[in-house]
């Protein structure tokens, strides 16, 4: 973020307000259903994206993803998940790890940002357990992730798990 010095971070300033599934969606193709084959591993597309109302010390992380299954050869094979959960934080010292950019945006501090992170998704992985099990995607658990390293990409991850 800025050279400044990094402010302490204290886990007990955050808060989990409210968890909404805006979107679950499983399919499978009429292929795998005249050949159904068992689901080896899966592929893993996830984007996150931040919102900020820095006035309510307020965070919005959206995890938007899909789930595919894939055979022996890696490749797909018609079974797919897709989702969209969003995460609505609050964080008391807020302003102590943001900066508002000269275009507007808001830059975090790595540390906030991978705390928010690590919540959200493994949040997100016991849903998607539970929306999953009983499924031929079942073996689509999200993977264990560095969340400092998801919050230092782009805005996306993808994994073969």
């Amino acid at each position: 973020m800025s050279k400044k010095e990094t402010p302490k971070f204290d886990p007990r300033k955050l808060a989990l307000h409210a968890i909404r599934v805006l979107h679950f969606s499983y399919q499978v193709s009429d292929e795998f259903l005249a050949n159904p084959r068992e689901v080896r591993g899966v592929a893993l597309h996830i984007e996150r994206e931040y919102a900020f109302q820095l006035k309510e010390n307020a965070v919005l992380v959206r995890l938007q993803g899909e789930i595919q299954g894939q055979g022996d050869e890696e490749s797909s094979l018609g079974v797919e998940a897709r989702f969209l959960i969003e995460f609505y934080f609050s964080v008391e010292n807020l302003k102590e790890f943001t900066r508002t950019e000269r275009d507007g945006s808001v830059a975090m501090e790595l540390l906030l940002a991978a705390s928010l992170l690590s919540i959200a998704y493994s949040t997100a992985r016991g849903i998607l357990f539970e929306r999953l099990k009983g499924t031929v995607l079942e073996k689509g658990i999200l993977p264990i992730i560095d969340p400092k390293e998801f919050a230092l990409e782009e805005s996306s991850m993808s994994k073969e798990a």
